[in-house]
């Protein structure tokens, strides 16, 4: 028989038993757990605070660059407390320049902040210099939440020096206040200095307990070396220099240092056209050598420039048949150089030379010469004046000099069925065959005498106008931007290969610099960059095939803001597909804004015999920019058939080659201020006043 009251209190002790065990574990649970809970809960409430000083930074930047003027904003707080801090941060700008007869500069600002504090974490959060700032308490180690007001793009700096000028000190789990702002053009009240910048440095510096986080930003927005940012953990300090270089330009299509070669081969069109015009560009459809000789003749309706000009201290082949040059050809006598120009070339410009000038079967529109003229055959012909210089003789044979002729040679000027079209400026009467000239003769004395003008020549290229300050050591950029289908991972992950397949993007509000061994956009393929992005494709032991290779497109520029692009290759380019600027974008009138564009070849990389080709196997390659070569050696620069050049080629030691091609010198690198790294020419600096109530 069973006991009931046994199996009774059975269950009584089970209930017990379930109770102590169900005790016991939240008893473990919250002894052990209750730091990971409040560890999640502080955590949130931290990445809460930080969303709530995020809008304050959009509330006060609406108030003091939005031109609202006053702001409420609203915080809570989490039981912190909130104050503001005239004295807790200073700001300053210093303008020193290169020449000693100038004063310094320093704008100073005290900035302050408002700050956060929470009396159960070691955190304080801050609103500081425009942007967000986060650190642990006690240490020096800060990390920016948001970025400043602080704007540097295109060699433009500008800084709205945000001020803090209130002391509040709240304590309210929920904090409501106004922000009033007013602002001040700094710069503008310094009646002895103007923008652009004279050659110098600007150096900025920022005192804060958050001044580890402005070191990370300056180095993240800038392209420098140690020296340019620094930190001084004595003073709780950083500093940023960026040097104001001498102006520079560019002002010839194809440029090439001494002991160095140009042919300009059959078929090669060289001109200008101005990417700043909106009109019509059409020189590149002048490729008829009728059309070149009588370019006034041809059907367009756009623009044609006469400045795709030519600088050389090498030798100068200008004999490819039917080539032709809207611009003028300068040549200074080197040893063992020449110049030749034959074959049926056209050069609607100016040739100065430094040494004799020899015209077989072409046409020039005029020279000047630092010793001989030479006209070959009956079908050469000078547009234009002749000048021949030191002692120097003009020879026309059985050509013509549609012009003057300007000849301080003992032999004057020599003819036989030959022909100057207007007058002739002799030292001696007797050196002039008066049948040779149509019009008249003129000695030193009289009154019209006029003598040979020298040759007016180019600066020679040199490796100082191509400095790359900055560009060896660029920070990696991830490809986030790009989506697994646009990218072969397997090249990527180990080799920092770029290979684009469909479209990527570089954005630079993700990266602004990037480091890749190589760069490959496939057939069909689009590579975008918008914002102002460096690149750096480093040659790496190992991998001889390293560098760029287009073959679909590479365009700069984002439709709504634009772009830049600075990329530095130590390995070969092979453009057979088009590197261009985005037309959409409404502030450049086409494709090919070259100014927007600057390629560096080689920088002191340890490629060797690094080749450059535009059209070797495309139909119609595009590369837009100005293209700089600085390594020494044999390499290979050729622009062919099919190939088009949309800026400049400036080449300090290497052989160039216009095989049938086309170079279209862009007008606006004249204006062009040559970088390397981080360097500022305009400087806009406003004090930003906010008070808060």
């Amino acid at each position: 028989m069973i006991d009931r009251s046994s199996r009774g209190q059975s269950e009584v002790v089970g209930v017990i038993l379930l109770l102590a065990v169900s005790m016991t574990a939240i008893g473990m649970i919250l002894f052990f757990g209750q730091g990971s809970i409040l560890a999640i809960e502080s955590n949130v409430q931290s990445e809460r605070t930080m969303n709530e000083f995020a809008l304050l930074d959009s509330k006060m930047a609406t108030a003091a660059l939005g031109g609202a003027g006053g702001q409420r904003a609203e915080m809570n707080l989490e039981g912190g407390a909130i104050s503001s801090q005239p004295d807790a941060a200073n700001f300053s700008v210093e303008y020193e320049p290169d020449d000693p007869g100038e004063d310094d500069q320093t704008w100073w600002v005290r900035i302050g902040n408002i700050e956060y504090e929470h009396p159960d974490r070691d955190q304080r959060i801050a609103y500081e210099g425009g942007g967000v700032w986060t650190r642990e308490e006690g240490t020096n180690q800060s990390v920016m939440v948001s970025p400043p007001e602080f704007h540097y793009r295109e060699l433009t700096l500008t800084l709205p020096m945000f001020n803090v000028t209130s002391e509040v000190n709240r304590l309210s789990p929920r904090e409501r206040f106004a922000v009033e702002a007013t602002e001040t053009n700094v710069f503008d009240e310094s009646d002895n200095l103007e923008n652009p910048l004279p050659p110098g440095n600007v150096t900025i510096w920022v005192t804060s307990d958050y001044y580890r986080a402005w070191e990370d930003y300056f180095l993240d927005r800038t392209v420098g070396t140690d020296d340019d940012v620094e930190s001084f953990d004595e003073n709780n300090t950083v500093k940023m220099r960026l040097p104001v270089p001498e102006p520079g330009d560019i002002e010839e299509s194809v440029s090439i240092g001494e002991g160095n070669n140009l042919v300009v081969g059959d078929q090669a069109f060289i001109d200008s056209y101005d990417s700043d015009l909106e009109a019509d560009y059409f020189g590149s459809s002048l490729t008829l050598f009728s059309e070149c000789s009588d370019p006034d003749g041809a059907p367009r309706d756009g623009y044609v420039g006469t400045f795709g000009d030519i600088a050389t201290s090498g030798s100068i082949d200008l004999d490819g048949e039917d080539a032709c040059v809207f611009g003028d050809v300068s040549h200074e006598r080197d040893t063992g150089s020449s110049i030749g120009i034959e074959n049926g070339v056209y050069i609607h410009g100016n040739v100065n030379s430094t040494d004799d000038i020899t015209v077989s079967d072409a046409t020039i529109g005029g020279a000047f010469s630092g010793d001989d003229v030479e006209l070959d055959d009956d079908d050469a012909l000078i547009d234009g004046d002749v000048h021949a210089n030191d002692n120097g003789i003009l020879d026309v044979d059985d050509a013509e000099v549609d012009g003057n002729a300007f000849v301080d040679g003992n032999q004057g000027v020599e003819c036989d069925d030959g022909e100057v079209t207007e007058n002739a400026h002799v030292p001696n009467e007797n050196q002039v065959d008066e049948d040779c000239v149509d019009g008249d003769i003129y000695e030193p004395g009289e009154t019209d005498y006029q003598s040979p003008v020298s040759p007016t020549l180019a600066e020679e290229p040199d490796d100082s106008t191509q400095d790359t300050t900055g560009f060896s050591t660029p920070d990696l950029g991830d490809l986030n931007e790009c989506s697994d289908s646009d990218v072969d991972e397997d090249s990527y992950n180990n080799d920092d290969q770029l290979i684009v397949e469909s479209t990527c993007v570089l954005d630079a509000d993700d990266h602004e610099q990037y480091l890749f061994t190589d760069i490959e956009v496939e057939d069909n393929a689009e590579l975008r960059i918008e914002g102002d992005i460096r690149i750096f494709v480093e040659d790496v032991s190992g991998q001889p095939d390293g560098g760029l290779v287009i073959d679909g497109e590479l365009v700069v520029g984002d439709e709504d803001e634009g772009g830049s692009l600075e990329m530095t290759v130590e390995g070969d380019a092979i453009i057979d597909g088009k590197l261009i600027t985005n037309e959409e974008y409404d502030d450049w009138d086409g494709p090919h804004k070259a100014d927007q564009i600057m390629v560096y070849m080689d920088p002191g990389g340890s490629a060797s015999g690094q080749d450059f080709y535009v059209g070797e196997g495309g139909d119609d390659a595009q590369a837009t920019g100005a293209f700089f070569f600085v390594s020494e050696g044999n390499d290979d620069i050729e622009v062919f058939e099919d190939g088009s050049v949309f800026g400049a080629l400036i080449a300090a030691d290497n052989n160039v080659e216009v095989n049938g091609g086309s170079v279209h010198y862009d007008e606006s690198l004249q204006n062009l201020q040559l970088t390397g790294g981080s360097q500022v020419y305009f400087l806009h600096l406003t004090e930003n006043k906010i008070e808060m109530r």
